[in-house]
């Protein structure tokens, strides 16, 4: 019988493209299995990127609402499917109660929140690995079996030519000259962004250098990419100007990507494109960009460092604002 495999998605966007590490590495074990993924709407889209993904279903929380009564009904779906497996990526026990209910029969995933009852086939010490996507990926093997040394595919997005073509007529784009993509915003908070008028310095020197800037963003871009347009009018803004797919389409076509510790990063190096990756309150230790292409730019050396905080608990921000722009300028030079 073939087997049908579902994965429950996580709802943070840098996690689900680090998900397809795992991804990758159960169709590797599992070659004639037709793959599903439940995800949040904040990361199904990007799952069309994925082509070992077949098919898709939207979990029904609304603004984290439990919502027993929808997830009862996609339960009821789920179970006319038949899936032989589903591996849970979130550690929450809310998490596992869809597949549990959906009554799929190997239910895959990491300890955590009392889970024992909705999950058996557990994976324990999960947190001794040190990377997230490690995390990932050892539910693919046997209990026990995935060790820190072993190494795993990079999550690997393919932009389809159609796609990429429509988004050049869209917008008229002209690539004769290289392009730098400007990616300024990042979902946790201003801990994690670069100063906007760094970005723009970078932009200057960059056009001055005969480069193209593009700038990205979804709604809570738009102010930041209409102060960098404002202080460097030479660059494109396409914040709100995208869905999530199109925005990944345009940071194929990038010759550099410069970028805060956020979502477009981890689609950024997924691409194989060169990534300028700064990273604030946060720390590469543990969700790193993934790819062969990728440069970190962090200050080293500050005791508050990393903090993982929103917002600096001193009002310094000085493991944002002592990375300069020139800084950045280097090592963006080849």
């Amino acid at each position: 019988m073939t087997q049908k495999i579902l994965i429950i998605a996580p709802a943070w966007l840098g996690d689900m493209v680090m998900a397809h590490s795992l991804i990758q590495v159960i169709q590797q074990h599992n070659p004639e299995a037709s793959l599903a993924i439940l995800a949040p709407s904040s990361t199904l889209q990007i799952t069309e990127l994925m082509p070992e993904i077949s098919i898709r279903f939207l979990i029904p929380d609304q603004h984290g609402q439990f919502n027993l009564k929808a997830r009862f009904k996609l339960a009821r779906q789920l179970r006319a499917q038949k899936f032989t497996a589903a591996y849970v990526l979130p550690n929450t026990w809310k998490s596992a109660l869809i597949p549990f209910l959906a009554g799929i029969p190997k239910r895959i995933g990491a300890l955590g929140e009392q889970r024992y009852f909705l999950l058996n086939d557990l994976r324990k010490g999960v947190k001794k690995l040190p990377l997230m996507v490690q995390r990932y990926v050892t539910l693919a093997h046997a209990p026990n079996a995935f060790t820190e040394a072993m190494p795993f595919p990079y999550p690997h997005l393919t932009v389809p030519e159609t796609l990429r073509d429509r988004i050049k007529q869209k917008f008229n784009l002209n690539l004769e000259k290289p392009v730098l993509t400007l990616s300024p915003g990042a979902a946790f908070g201003p801990a994690k962004r670069w100063p906007v008028h760094y970005f723009a310095e970078v932009a200057r020197a960059k056009s001055d250098a005969g480069f193209q800037v593009w700038i990205i963003g979804g709604p809570a871009e738009v102010t930041l990419g209409a102060e960098i347009a404002t202080l460097e009018p030479r660059v494109h803004n396409f914040t709100m100007k995208t869905s999530l797919l199109e925005m990944a389409a345009l940071l194929s076509f990038s010759n550099q990507v410069l970028t805060n510790d956020s979502g477009p990063m981890h689609i950024a190096a997924s691409l194989n494109v060169p990534v300028f990756a700064i990273f604030g309150s946060s720390s590469p230790g543990f969700t790193p960009p993934l790819g062969d292409k990728v440069m970190i730019i962090e200050k080293l050396g500050l005791d508050c460092r990393p903090c993982f905080e929103r917002v600096c608990p001193f009002g310094h921000y000085a493991c944002l604002k002592e990375i300069t722009p020139e800084q950045v300028l280097m090592r963006m030079t080849p």
